[in-house]
């Protein structure tokens, strides 16, 4: 309350006590920013810029943080009309409205704003606080609100900005620098005589490999020192019972057209283990 009673009459010095220790003094100059620097502090002075608007049949005044000193809390915004300190939906709607795409998203912008109008364009027996106003023409008060806001950061010097400089003039008899252009058309035309000859002209033969030509020979291996070279594989033993594979007897097969043995001769010699007689 203390602090909103010396934002709304800078033009009176106010002194707070508390516990016999001074917890606010402002300078009572009449000059709203020695009021705003003695309750906000200088860290949060230096960040609000004035700001100075009118519409019709009112006027704007005060300060207003920039975009980069925004807070996370709307704790910092005070208002007042006529000199009373009110909480009004439509001037922190314009204040807010100004600052869009100028500050980061969950900040809220400080102010002190000192909005002048008639007496019956505003009613403040709306709430019994008298903190709650109703204006006669919020559109109004909105616009006045918003541009006055809105010219004062676009004038602020502290924004950054980006200058392109124009190629430099010509020195000592040189050509002036021009932009680089790329070295060829990006694509090339073709009519349709060409892209006929194009299709029609033969493709050149691949060139064919020889598959039974010997290829390029490399150095013999030899096995690693310490290693021994491997060993023939062994024949697989035979089953028990029967001989091996070289001392079993080898059929003798018949020339064509050549008679068949009896049935009595190829048993008896199935019998006694020698293969059977040509026929």
């Amino acid at each position: 309350m203390v602090q909103r009673v010396a934002l709304s009459h800078p033009e009176v010095s106010v002194k707070f006590l508390r516990d016999g220790k001074q917890e606010l003094l402002t300078p009572g100059d009449g000059q709203v920013q020695s009021a705003l620097y003695a309750v906000l502090g200088r860290d949060m002075a230096l960040g609000f810029t004035p700001v100075k608007g009118s519409g019709e049949d009112m006027s704007v005044s005060g300060f207003v943080s920039l975009p980069t000193c925004c807070r996370g809390t709307r704790g910092y915004q005070h208002f007042f009309v006529n000199g009373r300190y009110v909480k009004s939906r439509t001037m922190m709607a314009a204040l807010e409205e100004a600052y869009a795409n100028q500050k980061m998203v969950g900040k809220f912008p400080g102010c002190v704003l000192h909005l002048t109008t008639r007496l019956n364009a505003v009613d403040v027996n709306v709430h019994p606080t008298k903190q709650e106003v109703k204006f006669g023409n919020d559109k109004k008060v909105f616009d006045a609100v918003y541009y006055a806001v809105k010219s004062t950061l676009e004038a602020d010097r502290t924004r950054p900005s980006l200058q392109v400089k124009p190629p430099r003039p010509a020195e000592g008899g040189r050509p002036a620098e021009a932009p680089l252009r790329p070295a060829g058309p990006a694509y090339r035309e073709m009519t349709l005589e060409e892209f006929r000859r194009t299709a029609e002209r033969p493709a050149a033969p691949l060139p064919l490999h020889d598959f039974t030509a010997p290829g390029p020979q490399g150095p013999p291996l030899h096995p690693l020192p310490g290693t021994a070279s491997p060993a023939p594989p062994s024949p697989s033993p035979s089953p028990p019972g029967r001989p091996p594979i070289s001392a079993r007897p080898k059929p003798h097969l018949s020339p064509p057209g050549a008679a068949s043995p009896p049935p009595n001769l190829r048993r008896a010699a199935r019998a006694n283990g020698r293969p059977c007689p040509p026929g």
